[in-house]
């Protein structure tokens, strides 16, 4: 199935390397001065923000913020840190210690983040202060080699239809989806998606949710491959959060195949990348309408038995095939290959594929689990890889920019702090922001921020632990979330 992501579990400290301000530890407002400063927060209008919504920014998983321009390669090098959060230490037993693996969700000033500790925070975006906080579960089972897990999904921040209410959609640790109010943290609806098990471990969210059509994906998933369950994926209402349709991805019966990746949408077909197993769609990148019913599909050939499935998310793309503009989709696979797709047309198998990473140990090499960087307005794809040769120089890790119809390489780097399992990001002035996730030496991860335009690198923040949760462009700011339980934001 997945690689096991351990986090690193540290008492959080503090950062001065690039700091113009000492750490300032996350407060819990009293309710008046809450609502006080949530309406405040709030009042930004939408037309100056550069909001970061949802999970890889959008629906088609492009990473790109095309209106965050603050940070540029000309002031990058330049950057200060303006505040740090500390995630807050369990206080109940059996609940998992601090750590990171959601990335952070921006919307107008407010940061929403989920915490290995099963804690949910809404953050003021300008000050690091607590706004609300909500627990919402974590595992129990002892039968991974993760531990017990909180919230590893990536919360979604979109407007119920029905309502208006400005809504936040995030997978709890407990295996339940939550639609909580954005301003209060309030519970508005919440719906089983798995069972988590007790003593023995069982499914997991690791998927974070897509918002599309007025409806909410979630990924079915097992936790880890002891046990696995049977996979798929379920869809639900936004305003009620009533069970629309579910897809299962290997027959009744039969485990594995889970969707521990998240869903891709261009609001007319809905694409997921599927884990091991020995049956149904494992090892597939499965193309499914809106209502979740099966259109096409393509396995990765010589992988049953192994765990070399997909890892990264899917995006979506385009390029021009034949002096046509085509929809294309493309994701990392474990085997350390990248893969792209006519999106329509995925029994054709790829129509071009770049070995760019090697496959996957997670102790030592890492794994290819980054979802790509689509800039539509220059047309370039990057991806990210962990352990690569460049040159006859072996590196950690890497970053390419691909030509997106050919998988020719426009310009490659590598990066020696460790591989990039998580995701990459892009802003809308050209700089690439990439974490590292080392187990190897973990006090020497960093993150990378490269000239989009020529791989070069422009600067490296420093970091005492491994970076899974993407770096977020949002406004004038880049938010870094480590597995040391580390939320911190930089501007120019």
């Amino acid at each position: 199935m997945y690689t096991q992501i351990p986090l690193i579990i540290t008492i959080p400290w503090v950062r001065n390397s690039l700091s113009r301000s000492p750490l300032r530890r996350g407060f819990l407002l009293t309710p008046l001065a809450l609502a006080i400063a949530f309406i405040a927060t709030m009042t930004t209008s939408a037309q100056e923000t550069s909001d970061w919504p949802t999970y890889l920014h959008g629906p088609e998983h492009s990473s790109y913020n095309q209106l965050a321009t603050a940070i540029t390669p000309a002031n990058a090098s330049s950057l200060v840190q303006n505040w740090s959060f500390s995630d807050r230490p369990p206080t109940r037993t059996g609940q998992p210690g601090v750590g990171f693996n959601a990335s952070p969700t921006v919307y107008n000033g407010v940061i929403y983040i989920g915490s290995n500790t099963g804690q949910f925070y809404a953050i003021n975006e300008s000050t690091g202060g607590v706004l609300w906080h909500r627990l919402l579960g974590y595992t129990t089972g002892d039968t991974c080699r993760t531990g017990h897990l909180g919230v590893s999904s990536t919360a979604t921040v979109a407007t119920d239809p029905i309502s208006g209410t400005l809504t936040v959609y995030v997978g709890g640790g407990n295996g339940y989806l939550y639609a909580l109010n954005a301003s209060t943290g309030a519970i508005i609806w919440k719906h089983l998606v798995l069972h988590i098990g007790t003593t023995e471990a069982s499914g997991y969210i690791w998927s974070s949710p897509l918002v599309s059509n007025g409806a909410v994906y979630i990924g079915v998933s097992s936790q880890c491959d002891n046990p696995l369950i049977r996979g798929g994926i379920k869809s639900f209402d936004m305003h009620t959060g009533t069970p629309l349709n579910v897809y299962w991805t290997t027959p009744s019966g039969t485990i594995g195949a889970s969707v521990w990746t998240s869903a891709a949408s261009d609001q007319n077909f809905v694409w997921i990348t599927v884990g091991n197993g020995d049956s149904g769609d494992s090892f597939a990148i499965v193309r499914l309408s809106t209502a979740l019913t099966f259109q096409t599909k393509w396995t990765v050939p010589d992988t049953f038995g192994t765990d070399l499935d997909w890892g990264s998310s899917p995006t979506l793309f385009e390029a021009t095939l034949n002096q046509v503009p085509t929809q294309m989709v493309g994701a990392n696979e474990k085997n350390g290959i990248f893969y792209a797709f006519n999106a329509i047309q995925l029994e054709n198998g790829p129509v071009w594929s770049l070995q760019v990473g090697v496959p996957g140990q997670l102790q030592t090499l890492g794994s290819c689990l980054a979802a790509a960087v689509w800039d539509s307005t220059h047309q370039q794809l990057f991806v990210g890889s962990n352990k690569t040769t460049i040159q006859s120089v072996d590196f950690a890790g890497s970053l390419r920019s691909l030509d997106p119809a050919t998988g020719a390489i426009l310009w490659e780097t590598g990066l020696q702090a460790g591989p990039v399992m998580g995701s990459p990001t892009l802003d809308g002035a050209g700089v690439l922001a990439a974490g590292t996730y080392s187990l190897a030496v973990p006090t020497q991860n960093a993150v990378y921020l490269l000239d989009a335009s020529n791989g070069n690198i422009l600067t490296t923040i420093p970091e005492t632990s491994p970076v899974f949760a993407q770096p977020v462009f949002a406004d004038t700011h880049l938010l870094i979330a480590t597995s040391g339980g580390i939320l911190s934001a930089f501007s120019p």
